[in-house]
Formats: C-alpha cells, structure tokens, sequence
C-alpha cells in the first residue's frame, strides 16, 4: 500500500485549458491519464495500474530500445552474439526493450511541459548490451498532447535502436479506426512476424472501418508502410482522436483484443523483430553511432464534433 501512495504522490500532473495529462515517472515513464474536457482520450485505468504497479494497464509508455519481440531474446550484432533475459513473464521473445519497466527521472517540469530521462548503463547479464539516455518531453496543446522521444548512444559501438510509444485507447461498440498502409505482417502462433502481405480487406483501414465485431482473427500485428496518420472516431461520444507521427515512425502496431475494453495503435520505428531480418535496417531498425543521438515525434490531437 505505502508504494502505491508514494507512486501517486509522484506523479506529474500538466494542465493547459481543456488539456490535462498525469505521469507516472517511477512507473516505466508512463502516461497515467489524458483528458480533454473531462473526456479520456487514452484509457484511465490509472488509479488501478498504481495499485497494481502494472506499467502495462497504464494509458501508454515508451517503447525503447525496440518496439515489440526480439525472437527467443537471441541477435547478432556487428559480429558479436547476444542473448536477453525474457521480461514478460513466461513469454519466450522479450518484449518492448526495458525502458518501460524502469524508473524516469524529471529533469524538468512546468504547467504545461515535463522532460524525464532514463539511462541505462550495460553490464548486467541479459540486459540490453548498449549503454544509452533516453528522454521523453511532453507538451500540452490546447487541443491535446505533442511527445518526442530523444536518444543518444553511450555505448562505444554503434548500436540497434528502435523507438516508438505504446498508447492504449477505450473501445466502444461504435468506434473506428482509419489508417494507411502498404503491408501488415502476418506471424506465427508466438507472434513473431512470417511474412509482409498486402492488407486484406478486413485489415484495410484506409477507409474508417468499425472495430466491432472485432476483425477475425483479432489484430496483434504491425502494419509497414504506415504514413503516419491515424484516427479513432467514437460516433456516441462525439469524439475522434488524430495521431500525426514523424516520418522515422513508419510502422504502426495495432492491437484490438477480442475481450477487453481496450486497444493499442502503436506509432513504432522498425516491424517486430527486425533485429533478427536479413537486412534489419530495410525493416526500420536504426544502427546508431557512439555518441550519436536519434529523435522521434507524435502527436494526439482531440476533436469535439
């Protein structure tokens, strides 16, 4: 009970007019809620994710030094072998680096912005191999949120680096989605990606598409080609939501669980596991020099209609 108190008495509330948004640095530097004229733009299951100290139910976090699964923890990198420890319970491929299961530290905070950082340092075994600092700045807008995601490379190699944000929006009977994209993913039964198709008409949002009844099978997969534009509309609450990402972020992972009130649209770098592909940077993934520093964008607008 006394971590629960001390991590909300942490938290970072930032308000501007209609706009106000609560992080939660000490829990992976995550967003705790976002709202809009008292409306959830991302889902609130905060006070429940505290209680927890489950970075996972929170409304998003960073996805840092990867986005998604490294197969079986295993890569080759400029020659060198390397294995990371599983940080998903029983789940054989890692998942989303570690910056989301880390403590942030504010380096500065206002009304209406907030910068943390995390830095990590190699040296533990299966840990990720590459010492980097990582910050996120936020920055309200009067009609929603702009985050950036700033990288530099301590390490003394180049190394792989995939950023990217893992928000999680409510789901309604009536919401739609709408995106463009050349290719999804399709993958095998541990969600590791096989092969790049076209989408298939249920997997086509290019058009505003319904959610439910949820696509068959549900979607867990990343779409390539993304342009960087996505919008929810939820018709009963006269709502849509915009995602703007910078151009680095050309994949999008979407999520839409067959239970749950929930689901995940994902502005990643690189497709999942891009690490272990042939040509790992055809497929997103950045080789960073040593001491050299990468940076991406997004974006969550808010529409009343």
């Amino acid at each position: 009970m006394s971590r629960t108190r001390n991590l909300a008495s942490a938290c970072l509330t930032l308000s501007r007019n209609d706009t106000k948004l609560v992080l939660c640095p000490a829990l992976g530097g995550a967003i705790v809620s976002l709202q809009h004229r008292q409306k959830n733009v991302l889902r609130n299951d905060g006070l429940e994710a505290l209680a927890s100290q489950n970075v996972r139910a929170m409304a998003s976090y960073p996805l840092l030094p990867y986005s998604n699964r490294i197969a079986y923890g295993k890569f080759n990198w400029y020659n060198q072998h390397y294995q990371l420890e599983q940080n998903f319970g029983d789940h054989p491929h890692p998942l989303h680096g570690h910056g989301w299961q880390q403590a942030w530290q504010i380096v500065s905070q206002s009304t209406e912005q907030a910068v943390l950082q995390y830095e990590h340092q190699a040296g533990a075994a299966g840990m990720w191999p590459f010492s980097f600092r990582a910050e996120q700045h936020f920055s309200l807008r009067d009609d929603g949120l702009d985050m950036e995601l700033h990288f530099t490379n301590l390490a003394d190699d180049t190394a792989p680096v995939g950023l990217g944000w893992h928000p999680y929006f409510e789901r309604s009977a009536d919401l739609c989605l709408q995106f463009q994209a050349q290719q999804v993913w399709l993958q095998d039964d541990t969600h590791l990606p096989t092969m790049a198709i076209t989408p298939p008409e249920d997997w086509n949002f290019a058009s505003e598409k319904a959610l439910d009844p949820a696509p068959a099978p549900y979607l867990d997969h990343c779409f390539a080609g993304w342009d960087g534009y996505a919008r929810l509309y939820y018709p009963t609450r006269q709502l849509a939501i915009t995602l703007r990402a910078s151009e680095q972020l050309n994949h999008l992972v979407v999520f839409t669980p067959e239970h749950g009130h929930y689901i995940a649209v994902e502005p990643v770098s690189h497709r999942n596991n891009a690490i272990n592909d042939a040509h790992p940077l055809t497929q997103g993934l950045q080789a960073l020099p040593a001491g050299a520093s990468t940076s991406v964008r997004c974006s969550i607008q808010v529409e009343h209609l």
